[in-house]
């Protein structure tokens, strides 16, 4: 039995940290950098199998020089990859991400790729031998993964981060529901009573509600 199984496409986390960000024409010295495989699920999976779980991670990834390094890098953190499918001629997603100490924030800038969703017919049959299954939305693959796992009694946990027309459809699948600052947002416009929001989100189905919030910290 795994402890986690996670799917997602993941993508290539270029992270770099300045004291900073450089004005037009201008420059910056750069304090740090990592190349990374990233995105939700992948990274969580990491921690998860740094941490001693046993992780399987389910999705796709380009043939491409950052496809290749990402799976490589996600084998390499302990996760077994023998779900992942790396896909010919396809490129695999490139996001840049700039952190800076002045204002603690991150810029992001993203290359889309062209590695195709996971298909809707692959097989599931982990899902129903794990402990805990892990999503960041649930449209396509991933509800009928959701239903799955419930049925064979796993938890299910979903990090979304950014909302979706439809999102809490099914939202009574999921047993931890973790959401970014644009999700709460999305949901509830111009209101700060987070104790009142989280209970509605829970009265629909979770059992714990956590909403991210960037600097304003975890709700």
């Amino acid at each position: 039995m795994y402890d986690v199984v996670g799917i997602e496409n993941p993508i290539m986390d270029f992270a770099m940290q300045v004291d900073r960000l450089p004005t037009p024409d201008g420059g910056c010295r750069l304090n740090g950098y990592t190349w990374q495989g990233g995105n939700k699920v992948s990274t969580g999976l990491i921690a998860a199998a740094r941490l001693g779980a046993k992780c399987l991670h389910i999705g796709r990834v380009g043939d491409d020089v950052f496809g290749r390094a990402v799976y490589a890098d996600i084998k390499r953190h302990g996760v077994e990859t023998s779900r992942m499918e790396v896909v010919p001629g396809a490129a695999t997603t490139l996001a840049v991400i700039l952190s800076d100490m002045e204002t603690r924030g991150r810029s992001i800038m993203a290359k889309g790729g062209t590695v195709p969703g996971i298909a809707e017919d692959i097989d599931l049959g982990p899902v129903g031998d794990t402990r805990f299954l892990f999503i960041a939305s649930l449209g396509g693959v991933n509800l009928r993964a959701a239903r799955l796992a419930r049925e064979a009694g796993a938890k299910v946990l979903m990090d979304a981060d950014g909302p979706r027309d439809g999102m809490m459809d099914d939202i009574g699948l999921v047993d931890v529901f973790v959401a970014s600052q644009f999700v709460y947002d999305h949901l509830f416009p111009g209101s700060t009573d987070y104790e009142k929001n989280c209970a509605a989100v829970r009265g629909l189905g979770p059992d714990i509600v956590v909403f991210t919030r960037g600097a304003g910290g975890v709700k």
